[in-house]
């Protein structure tokens, strides 16, 4: 991972824990879900649904989401594969009333990454959470059942790939966080 990409998702992680209060007790406890309602008129909601552990990482949805025809539709809804260890988090997926892409994939039966998508997504997500953070989103947990889901079954989604040299390079990177956002 180059120094770039580290300081890309250590910004991410801090953006998340500003828009996710207390985000790593959430994820220890696997918190189910939360939701972020703001006020003011022409912004969106944001839900945030825990969907399972993944190594030494979580893999969370955030979704902003509007009704069209009595249905909700994501605009967007993303995957996010969070590593508190490194205090990391990248971009996995990301769909809208348009397109669903996926960073990791399969392509003829033999695990891919789509590199350019992965740039993309996360640059996005990086964006997106800035957005968030200054329309004052703030998730708030709920042990209620979400009024509307966002975002597919679990069972619909594609689990992220196994991607054992990369947590390798990242458990290596451990603790790079404050380096790296030091030589910015």
């Amino acid at each position: 991972m180059t120094n770039k990409q580290t300081q890309l998702y250590c910004a991410i992680y801090e953006k998340l824990q500003q828009v996710i209060p207390d985000l790593e007790e959430h994820l220890t406890k696997h918190m189910s879900h939360g939701k972020s309602k703001l006020n003011s008129p022409g912004f969106m909601d944001l839900s945030f649904d825990y969907l399972r552990a993944d190594g030494d990482g979580h893999i969370i949805a955030l979704a902003h989401g509007f009704e069209m025809n009595g249905d909700i539709v994501p605009d967007p809804d993303m995957e996010i594969r969070i590593t508190p260890v490194t205090k990391t988090a990248e971009a996995l997926t990301f769909q809208d009333q348009f397109v669903y892409q996926r960073v990791y994939d399969d392509y003829d039966g033999e695990p891919f990454v789509n590199l350019r998508l992965k740039g993309d997504l996360n640059e996005f997500l990086n964006q997106w959470l800035s957005n968030c953070i200054e329309q004052g989103h703030r998730i708030q947990m709920t042990t209620d059942e979400p009024e509307i889901a966002l975002q597919t079954t679990e069972s619909d989604r594609i689990p992220a790939r196994d991607r054992t040299a990369e947590r390798l390079n990242e458990k290596s990177n451990s603790g790079k966080c404050n380096e790296a956002s030091r030589g910015r």
